[in-house]
């Protein structure tokens, strides 16, 4: 709301996020009047109250005035500032990124994460951890003038994690540039084909970056995974023996020299198959989703999973689906 002529108030809807106001001045004594003029108000509605469940976003922290302690915030990594004062650039790619420092939101609406010496800064900064721009992150600390702009400074935690969908089936695959841990009652597992077996063997609780998994859950459910710099003491093995290959884009796989098989299930059998998108000029390799890759000598209609040696045929306990296909993204 703002004073107008004689006290009168000017009320902005609140279904609007900007607003024009035009103003004249007028002579009292000639009654001449000026030229018109004008200004636009943008404002922002703050909905959330900064706690861990209902976390400000990038557009509410840079619009807040006042100063704020131990909030929670919530955005996408975009960079880093190039200098002390965010208005003097932003570094959007290596090797130009800073360790002191994360600008969080998108090129029109961001702000900076101070990143002081110590743990955090070591796990979460850019310059050693570029594979994290682009990842959403939850960071607590303190809402404060930083860098030239409202941003966030002593911040005292945070998660970065990335969430996959589970088939029907329970399963999933998976291919990230950042490592991750896996939660408790889930298990992921690389892959060494036999045949026409695709025989699974644990990762353990960490999954290397870079590294395609086979991950079993339950049943139309979600799997979330947290970032972590912990180290899998197998990592070496796992790299050298596993057939799981993926891709952190949208790939079109054209090459002769190699094969690719996606997660599918046919007759309730769950296993590898020749995607049903591939044509004779390859297919297009889903961001993410980890593939089976093999040699054409090794060629075969599938490659059935197996678990400790034994076939895996697995079907929900109170349905049976026939013929079920699953696409790229593991759905049905």
């Amino acid at each position: 709301t703002f004073n107008g002529i004689k006290g009168n108030a000017v009320t902005i809807p609140a279904s609007e996020s900007s607003v024009t106001l035009k103003a004249i001045a007028v002579n009292s004594t000639t009654g001449n009047c000026s030229n018109v003029s004008s200004a636009t108000y943008t404002y922002v509605s703050i909905k959330n109250d900064g706690s861990k469940s209902k976390p400000y976003t990038v557009a509410e922290v840079k619009n807040m005035a006042a100063n704020k302690s131990n909030m929670w915030v919530q955005g996408t990594i975009y960079g880093t500032t190039i200098d002390t004062d965010i208005n003097k650039g932003i570094a959007i790619s290596s090797p130009d990124f800073k360790d002191w420092n994360i600008v969080i939101g998108n090129e029109l609406v961001h702000i900076p994460i101070q990143l002081p010496s110590g743990d955090i800064r070591n796990k979460i900064n850019l310059k050693n951890h570029p594979y994290l721009k682009g990842k959403e992150i939850l960071i607590q600390g303190n809402l404060e003038l930083y860098c030239g702009s409202q941003g966030v400074k002593e911040p005292a935690k945070y998660e970065i994690t990335y969430t996959i969908p589970i088939n029907r089936y329970g399963y999933a695959t998976l291919f990230l540039d950042m490592p991750v841990s896996m939660p408790a009652g889930n298990t992921a597992y690389y892959c060494i084909t036999d045949g026409n077996q695709a025989n699974l063997y644990p990762v353990g609780t960490i999954i290397p970056a870079n590294v395609g998994v086979i991950i079993e859950s339950t049943p139309n459910s979600t799997c979330t995974l947290t970032y972590t710099t912990d180290i899998n003491p197998n990592e070496e093995s796992i790299r050298n023996h596993n057939q799981l290959k993926g891709f952190v884009e949208d790939t079109d796989i054209t090459t002769d020299s190699e094969v690719y098989y996606a997660l599918n299930a046919k007759d309730d059998i769950v296993g590898f198959y020749i995607p049903q998108t591939a044509t004779d000029r390859g297919f297009t390799a889903k961001a993410n989703k980890a593939y089976l890759q093999i040699t054409p000598e090794q060629k075969v209609a599938k490659f059935i999973i197996h678990h400790d040696n034994d076939e895996t045929t697995i079907a929900p306990t109170t349905h049976t689906y026939k013929d079920i296909l699953y696409d790229l993204q593991g759905r049905v």
